[in-house]
């Protein structure tokens, strides 16, 4: 526990007097460990104190982290399930009709003049007022010159599409046309472009009064009633050819 220092001016001959011995204290911020001075340069094999108490800290704290936020698929998935859980039973009703007119007309069948156009235009007035409903707030006007240009697009698009593509004028002014699956997807369009309307504007209503959404929307309710609508003209003109045919 002390060292023995030797005083040179006052050491016997031996230099062992124990009368010229002093003791010096040991160094208090150097403690014996009875392995004797440590070299300089000496690397502590000592692993540094509280590391795996911080990498633990850290693991716990990720954890912490994964639980108290979800993926966004989770949240996205979540918001669906209610948002479908909160519609009302009278809008699946609606679907539920919308798809068994729709499959009827997958089968071919024989059509009055007067249904040619029902459907058409209830769904064509059905479209537009939705529009108008919803975004009244951008300005009617607008939406009523989007829904009218996405009416045109529809028509013109029918060009291509030649729908539908096997239909007969009879004798007694009905018409057998073809099945078809193109008015279960048109009538099925429809709906999900209001659904999805009405669940944007519920979640956020300020879209009602945007330029922009109206117009998005709008044309997108028309093109579905254009389709429609250019539908029943070609069955309707086939009444027309075939009294041409006749004449001839």
């Amino acid at each position: 526990m002390f060292k023995v220092l030797t005083c040179p001016d006052r050491a016997g001959p031996a230099g062992n007097d124990p009368t010229t011995q002093v003791r010096a204290p040991r160094r208090p911020d150097r403690p014996d460990t009875g392995r004797g001075p440590r070299r300089a340069g000496a690397i502590s094999r000592q692993p540094p104190p509280f590391r795996r108490a911080a990498l633990a800290g850290r693991e716990g704290r990720r954890d912490d982290a994964s639980h108290s936020n979800p993926p966004l698929e989770s949240i996205a998935m979540n918001t669906l399930i209610a948002i479908v859980a909160h519609t009302p039973t009278a809008v699946w009703a609606v679907l539920a009709v919308l798809v068994l007119i729709g499959l009827r007309q997958t089968r071919t069948q024989t059509l009055t003049a007067g249904r040619v156009w029902l459907v058409p235009l209830v769904a064509g007035a059905a479209s537009l007022a939705g529009a108008l409903r919803g975004f009244g707030g951008a300005g009617e006007l607008l939406t009523g010159a989007c829904w009218t240009i996405g009416t045109a697009i529809g028509f013109a698009a029918n060009r291509s599409l030649d729908l539908p593509r096997r239909v007969v004028a009879n004798t007694d002014g009905s018409f057998t046309i073809g099945g078809s699956s193109a008015p279960l997807f048109i009538l099925v369009s429809i709906f999900l472009v209001r659904y999805a309307t009405n669940v944007a504007l519920a979640i956020q209503p300020a879209l009602a009064n945007d330029p922009l959404a109206a117009a998005v929307v709008a044309i997108a309710y028309g093109l579905t009633a254009g389709l429609l609508v250019a539908r029943a003209r070609k069955i309707w003109s086939t009444r027309a050819g075939r009294a041409a045919a006749l004449a001839a």
